[in-house]
């Protein structure tokens, strides 16, 4: 005060200006309030004395309302209006009044809004003990039935305090017990909540009867808060709930009573249920119980669809398939079988849930089911991450890598987004080093999406180093036709020094697969690019165009002089299956051109016209070598009995010069005959001076029945003889380890010591001993197996090395070729491994046959 006086004693002229505006500003918001007020009223009694009308006035706000609260009950007490009903201020105070508990809020409801609030105030009430004697007293005003049961329905299923009711109450319980007996389900719970904690048997013969209510709530109170007096007939009351009531939450409130005090009578054999009992059953079993998870994994392996989802969301519920989907592991295929059947049965039913694994640092055997699951179902997001997570794993880091990926591109391919599906496109460049993961990326482009492959497959296609080229032109093929047409017409028309040869047939072959008929000259002008072979595969896309169109065509490029074309033509007529032109082809045996020639020697063999194959015999004196090379290889091929025998006779000619003999060895090395296997063996039996030629020819033989006749010679061959088709093995190498081991597999015993000892030289039963130690159980499996098969000392010497394989399945092959040791004829091989210089075998191989020994007791 003394800082103002002194202010004013200073600066009067100020401190008397600043004083006015304050009283000027407090004059403005006194008036302005007051119209703001007398707007209010205007606008509700206006409102309100509209017939038909409810609710708050347009510009009018519930807190505004609130706000003036005082002023809208001096409006109703002052009028017949009904404001407040009209307004739904009711509802608000009553609603305030729940959640603040303001005294003047309770009046007010008392007074303007019991038919809507008066349960807001019973529930007040029954925490505030003012409340409850004003409460007492309105009541106790209006002592008839009716306004309990206007406190009753004036609610909507609040929860309170059935005991603190009860005491509330009790001297009217006769009327709350009447209540029960309500037509409206509010009474009628409101009633049985306070019901429930009164010992009178009328009390508990009402309550009793509620377990047949026909509403929910009523239902689900009993469930809950009866007490019972017989403790057996109230659990089966209990569990005709759980099991039969059409109502979850009654269901879910009758278990989880069941659980909490009647634990000890509950069982529940899911089998034994109806088909509604058991999904009832199976909604709300146990998240922690092992039989309860036990009888789901049941129902989901299941045929019923409807306990499928019931099962299958419980178990995600309880993680019971997040886990299995975690713990899945490449080293046990049938157990990673049966999870993907159970996981595919749960998303038959589109239960996904547990596919929140794959971002939670997931196994590669995971991925590897989360692949195969989301290519038909699940949260499309997931799959960028699957794919972001299996594309970073290092090639051969973990077995099943290649199926793993495979899986992943399928799924991009699919249901992969814009994104995801670039992930696939950049795989093609990247993957040119290892060419089985890169056919995968390219058998997964999917058709049109062209702006994000497009690029990445013509720039493979104009690289002629670029691998798996038949894998890239289906790829292609998948894009925009018009598109892929003009670029291919743009490559095989263009000056052949402008493409590599490679992609200039690769364009060629993709227009063929087209199948445009409008493309079918520039085609065949173009079949010269095609190397013989390819020009036959390819003629089987050229079956398919229009005969009589093809057949004009062909005709006119017949009759015409390029020579590379009408080899091309005559190369590719017979995978055509259309034989009109067999005699110009016949005919073009004597043309000018060597490529014709060569090229109607095989489309004879391709026809297999053998009587004028018979004919091509003295081609194998064209003055041009690899005419000659060419027609021996056709005859051996298809020549048949006698074309063969002729070129036997040819081999054993001393007056026939060694190139025509030459052309003949390697044709027949190139026969899948066993006559032709006998023809060459005979060469080196007669020390011909071609020995060399000859045994590169038998080591170009790699199908089963040459290598059966092969091994038929080696059995009865003398020593030098024996040598050189042990040369002929050697230089065959793995190729031919597949045949061989399917002629060991059929067991023909005089065969077996040859076919070992020709397994052993290779170094293939050395690398099957190595297999026992390679990570996959599936791998040790199969080398286990084959080296029982293989029965040699080398073999056992490293099969008993796996007798303690963590495998069991690895375990029974060592066991069973123990077992066939323990004969007359195995004894002197089983001493040696009993006494071998390395301590491990000598260690293992009595382990093992001590199990043996247990096994025969």
């Amino acid at each position: 005060m003394e800082q103002l006086l002194d202010l004013y004693s200073r600066h009067p002229i100020v401190v008397l200006s600043g004083a006015g505006v304050v009283f000027l500003a407090i004059v403005i918001s006194v008036v302005a309030g007051f119209f703001r007020r007398r707007r209010f009223v205007r606008t509700v009694i206006a409102h309100v004395s509209t017939p038909g009308t409810s609710g708050l006035p347009d510009g009018v706000t519930e807190d505004e309302v609130l706000r003036r609260s005082a002023l809208i009950v001096r409006l109703a007490r002052k009028t017949d209006a009904p404001i407040v009903t009209t307004l739904g201020v009711d509802r608000l105070w009553s609603d305030r009044l729940q959640a603040k508990e303001r005294a003047s809020d309770f009046h007010r409801v008392i007074e303007f809004g019991a038919d809507r609030g008066l349960f807001s105030c019973f529930l007040v009430a029954l925490r505030n003990k003012r409340r409850a004697k004003e409460l007492r007293a309105y009541l106790a005003e209006h002592s008839d039935f009716l306004v309990l049961r206007k406190l009753s329905m004036s609610g909507r299923g609040e929860s309170f305090s059935g005991r603190a009711a009860r005491d509330f109450f009790a001297e009217r319980l006769d009327e709350i017990r009447e209540l029960a007996g309500d037509p409206e389900w509010p009474g009628r719970y409101f009633a049985v909540k306070i019901l429930v904690h009164d010992d009178d048997e009328r009390s508990h013969r009402a309550v009793t009867e509620a377990f047949d209510d026909p509403h929910a709530l009523v239902r689900r109170t009993v469930a809950e808060e009866a007490v019972p007096r017989d403790s057996h007939a109230f659990y089966e009351r209990l569990r005709a709930l759980y099991l039969g009531d059409p109502v979850y939450e009654v269901r879910a409130a009758a278990i989880a009573r069941i659980r909490s005090e009647f634990g000890e009578l509950h069982t529940i054999d899911v089998s034994s249920l109806d088909a509604e009992q058991a999904l009832h059953a199976v909604q709300l079993f146990d998240e922690r119980s092992e039989d309860d998870q036990n009888a789901a994994i049941g129902l989901l392996s299941g045929k019923d669809v409807e306990q499928r989802l019931v099962a299958a969301r419980f178990l995600v519920r309880a993680r019971v398939l997040h886990g299995m989907l975690a713990r899945a592991d490449f080293g046990d295929r049938a157990d990673m079988e049966r999870t993907r059947d159970l996981l595919g049965n749960a998303m038959s039913v589109n239960v996904t849930g547990f596919l929140s694994v794959l971002s939670e640092n997931p196994s590669p055997a995971t991925l590897m089911i989360g692949a195969e699951l989301l290519c038909q179902h699940g949260d499309p997001s997931l799959i960028r991450e699957l794919a972001e997570r299996v594309l970073r794993i290092q090639e051969r880091v973990i077995p099943g890598f290649t199926d793993l990926y495979a899986a992943t591109l399928r799924c991009i391919s699919t249901r992969g987004d814009e994104s995801t599906l670039s992930m696939l496109s950049r795989e093609i460049p990247r993957r040119v080093t290892s060419p089985d993961l890169l056919e995968i990326a390219l058998d997964a482009v999917p058709s049109g999406h062209d702006l994000v492959f497009r690029d990445a497959l013509y720039a493979a296609m104009a690289d002629p180093a670029f691998p798996a080229r038949d894998a890239l032109r289906r790829a292609i093929l998948r894009l925009d036709p018009a598109d892929t047409l003009s670029r291919c017409l743009d490559i095989v028309t263009s000056d052949r020094d402008r493409n590599p040869h490679r992609v200039r047939i690769d364009a060629l072959t993709i227009l063929g697969q087209l199948k445009l008929a409008y493309a079918l000259q520039e085609i065949l002008e173009n079949l010269s690019i095609l190397p013989a072979e390819e020009a036959r595969e390819f003629a089987h896309d050229l079956a398919e165009y229009n005969d009589k169109e093809l057949e004009r065509k062909v005709k006119y490029l017949l009759d015409g002089v390029d020579g590379a074309i009408r080899a091309a033509i005559i190369a590719a007529l017979p995978s055509t299956g259309k034989k009109t032109f067999l005699p110009q082809i016949k005919s073009a045996l004597r043309d000018a051109d060597p490529d014709v020639r060569i090229a109607a020697t095989w489309a004879l063999v391709d026809y297999e016209e053998t009587r004028a194959l018979g004919q091509a015999v003295d081609m194998l004196r064209d003055p041009v070598e690899r005419v000659r090379t060419s027609v021996a290889r056709a005859l051996s091929a298809g020549g048949g009995p006698s074309v063969l025998k002729s070129l036997a006779a040819t081999l054993e000619d001393p007056n026939e010069v060694d190139s025509v003999k030459l052309a003949v060895i390697d044709g027949l090395g190139a026969a899948r005959s066993a006559d032709a296997v006998d023809a060459l063996v005979s060469v080196i039996e007669r020390g011909d001076q071609l020995r060399d030629a000859t045994i590169a020819a038998l080591g170009a033989k790699r199908d089963k029945t040459s290598i059966a006749r092969i091994i038929e010679r080696f059995k009865d061959a003398d020593p030098d003889v024996r040598s050189a088709i042990a040369d002929a093995f050697t230089a065959m190498g793995t190729h031919a380890e597949p045949s061989i081991r399917e002629v060991l597999e059929e067991g023909i015993e005089s065969l077996k010591p040859f076919l070992v000892e020709i397994l052993e030289s290779t170094g293939y039963v050395d690398s099957r001993i190595r297999k026992l130690k390679h990570r996959d159980p599936s791998v040790r499996r199969e080398a286990a197996s084959f080296l029982s098969l293989v029965g040699s000392p080398a073999a056992f010497r490293g099969i008993v090395l796996a007798a303690r394989d963590p495998d069991a399945d690895v375990r029974v092959e060592v066991t069973k070729a123990l077992e066939a040791l323990a004969s007359e004829d195995g004894t002197e091989l089983l001493r040696d491994l009993e006494q071998d210089p390395d301590r491990r075998i000598r260690k293992y191989t009595h382990w093992a046959l001590e199990r043996v020994r247990a096994k025969s007791l």
